[in-house]
C-alpha cells in the first residue's frame, strides 16, 4: 500500500481552526492559478500587437498629413511669390498670404 503525505495545514487567526489546504486535494483548483498567468501573457501580447499596429496607422496619417501640410506651404510661397512680382507690389499696398 501506497503511503499518501499528511495534507498541510494552515491555521487562520481569528478562530485558530485548522483548515485543509485546497489545492492539495483538488487538481483544477491548483491549475488555476497557472491557467491564469497564461491568460494574462496571452492578453499583454494581443495588447502589444494591437499598439504597434495603432502607432503603425499613426506614423503613416501623421507622414500624410506632414505632405499635405509641405505643399499647401509650397503653393502659398509660390503665391506670395507671384503676388510680389505683379503689378499690386509697386503700389506698396500689397498684403502677402500668411505675413498679413
Amino acid at each position: 500500500m501506497c503511503h499518501r503525505p499528511k495534507p498541510k495545514s494552515v491555521i487562520i487567526d481569528s478562530s485558530r481552526l485548522p483548515l485543509r489546504n485546497l489545492f492539495y486535494f483538488n487538481q483544477t483548483a491548483s491549475a488555476i492559478p497557472g491557467l491564469i498567468q497564461v491568460v494574462a501573457l496571452a492578453t499583454t501580447g494581443v495588447q502589444l500587437w494591437v499598439g504597434q499596429q495603432n502607432k503603425l496607422e499613426n506614423d503613416t496619417q501623421q507622414r500624410e498629413t506632414e505632405r499635405i501640410l509641405r505643399q499647401q506651404l509650397e503653393a502659398l510661397q509660390s503665391m506670395n511669390k507671384q503676388l510680389s512680382e505683379g503689378p499690386t507690389a509697386q503700389n506698396g499696398k500689397l498684403v502677402l498670404f500668411g505675413q498679413g
